[in-house]
This record gives structure tokens, C-alpha cells and sequence, in this order.
């Protein structure tokens, strides 16, 4: 049914889930899958600050290839953004990747959190062209679980 799915993710513990669903989903259609990271960038009065994520990068190009080496096509895209511009950056990635499927984690903020930063989660529900999937905070990591454990990798996506 899906031939390409793209998982957006910051590191987080609910895009870690959403990690694992992605894969779970791409092993059972045989989908390729495509990470996307895209680095927020501040823009103030001193400059520019890109929030680091040079742990997060390194754990997906590890699961990346850990993938391949199961015979998974899976690729890598990761770009900038301002806050207010980080879901179009995914959806312009995960265009470009050919995806047909979108996955998400949910923001574990609350109401307020979201009303006053806004949820990058809903405003790709609501201007993305294909479906998005958002896999709630509390999504059991056993699904990808082989042995009881999590696939290999996911936690340190997570640091």
C-alpha cells in the first residue's frame, strides 16, 4: 500500500516512537523509508542559532545504515528551519523523498504549550497532500521490539 514513508523527527522521546512505527510500517509493505531531521533555527538581534543536534544526526545516519545492512532502502534528509517554518520544510522533504506516507511523533506539551508555539504535528495533519500518521507519546516500543528489546538504535535517536 505504501511504497515510501518518511518519519520527521527532532530526537525526541515521541519521535522515537514514531521511529519505530515508521520501521515496523516499512518491513510490512517493503516501503522505503526516509528520515527527515530538520535543525530549528533562531533568529534574533546577536545572529542566528542553530539548536544543536549532533547526537541525533549521528544516530540516524547509524540506523540508517543499520537498515540498509537489512536490506531496507532508507535514506536521510535533514535541512534548517525557523520554528514557524519547520512543518513546510517537512513536507518539502518528504515530497522531494516521493513519500506517500507521513509519520510524526505527538508533542507531549499541553494545550497551552501548544497554542502559544503551535504544533508542527498539526499543521502537517492539515496542509500535508498525503496522509500523516502521529504516533501518540505513550506508543509501545515493542512493537519494534525483537527479544524484548527495542530495534537497535532507537535509543540513542533519543540523546
Amino acid at each position: 500500500m505504501f511504497r515510501t514513508i518518511a518519519v520527521a523527527t527532532d530526537g525526541s522521546p515521541s519521535a522515537v516512537n514514531a521511529v519505530a512505527a515508521a520501521e515496523d510500517l516499512a518491513r510490512h509493505f517493503g516501503a522505503k523509508l526516509t528520515f527527515i531531521h530538520v535543525q530549528e533555527v533562531t533568529v534574533g538581534r546577536g545572529g542566528t542559532f542553530v539548536r544543536p543536534s549532533q547526537s541525533t544526526l549521528a544516530a540516524l545516519r547509524d540506523r540508517t545504515a543499520q537498515l540498509q545492512g537489512e536490506g531496507i532502502e532508507a535514506t536521510m534528509s535533514v535541512s534548517r528551519a525557523t520554528h514557524s517554518g519547520i512543518a513546510g520544510e517537512i513536507t518539502d522533504l518528504a515530497t522531494k523523498a516521493g513519500a506517500d506516507l507521513l509519520i510524526v511523533g505527538s508533542s507531549a506539551h499541553g494545550a497551552l504549550a501548544r497554542m502559544v508555539l503551535g504544533s508542527v504535528g498539526g499543521q502537517l495533519r492539515r496542509g500535508a497532500p498525503w496522509p500523516v500518521l502521529t504516533v501518540p507519546f505513550e506508543y509501545p516500543l515493542a512493537t519494534a521490539a525483537q527479544d524484548g528489546e527495542p530495534a537497535p538504535g532507537l535509543r540513542a535517536v533519543a540523546k
